[in-house]
């Protein structure tokens, strides 16, 4: 059980950092557009592009968490890609 409890802990803290690097980028995209001379049109554009592809994105490893790779797999698979990407 203190081994269960252990593994939740860093879960927790793993999607804990994930989010919080996540909170903290989105809100700095309209300045960094606005620098850029992206208009509110492209900039609602991107924010919808963005959530669409949360939804689809969401679906879809959904399906591949149920059928193949499996929870934890998935997951592991997501924080490696995570890592990768703020690298």
């Amino acid at each position: 059980k203190l081994q269960k409890n252990a593994q939740l802990w860093v879960l927790v803290v793993v999607v804990l950092l994930d989010l919080l690097a996540v909170s903290l980028v989105v809100p700095l995209l309209p300045a960094r557009y606005r620098e850029l001379g992206v208009g509110a049109k492209a900039l609602g554009f991107a924010s919808s592009a963005y959530s669409l592809a949360q939804i689809v994105g969401g679906l879809a490893l959904g399906a591949l968490s149920d059928r193949s790779l499996g929870h934890r797999g998935l997951l592991l698979l997501s924080f490696v890609g995570a890592a990768t990407a703020y690298a």
